[in-house]
């Protein structure tokens, strides 16, 4: 038996991304080894950036769910070259503390941004509200 008989290669869609192209990932076909929906889901999560947490995976209208036992091969009908979509957001590979450094250079920006706009409405005299007497006989008049 050759290696492509034994092997089914699936590509996997990223919905979220629709323009990046469908990623391979061959999985074994024969029922001496199985690949059950959560081993599916791991390896989907790896080829793809989307947590696993995040990830769902649909073939043919069919969500796959997170289980340990089956064969997934046989109980969803998964064929050579089948797309399985996956939903979710892939994580972008950054560095942490590049991340870190961002948010905390943006959130000085906003603080320093929201005291200048503070001082200005303290300043300007449009935003009181002056109160004017006006004696009873002018209004009876």
């Amino acid at each position: 038996m050759s290696n492509n008989e034994e092997n089914l290669t699936i590509h996997l869609a990223i919905t979220s991304s629709p323009t990046t192209p469908r990623t391979p990932l061959t999985i074994p076909k024969s029922s001496s080894s199985p690949t059950s929906p959560s081993k599916l889901r791991e390896l989907a999560s790896a080829q793809t950036n989307i947590p696993l947490d995040k990830l769902k995976l649909i073939f043919k209208g069919r969500l796959i769910v997170n289980k340990n036992d089956g064969n997934v091969v046989q109980d969803f009908g998964l064929e050579d070259g089948c797309v399985v979509h996956c939903v979710g957001k892939p994580v972008a590979v950054t560095s942490t503390a590049t991340a870190a450094t961002t948010t905390t250079t943006t959130t000085k920006r906003r603080r320093r941004r929201m005291k200048r706009v503070h001082r200005r409405r303290k300043k300007s005299p449009s935003n009181v509200e002056k109160l004017v007497t006006v004696p009873m006989s002018a209004v009876n008049a």
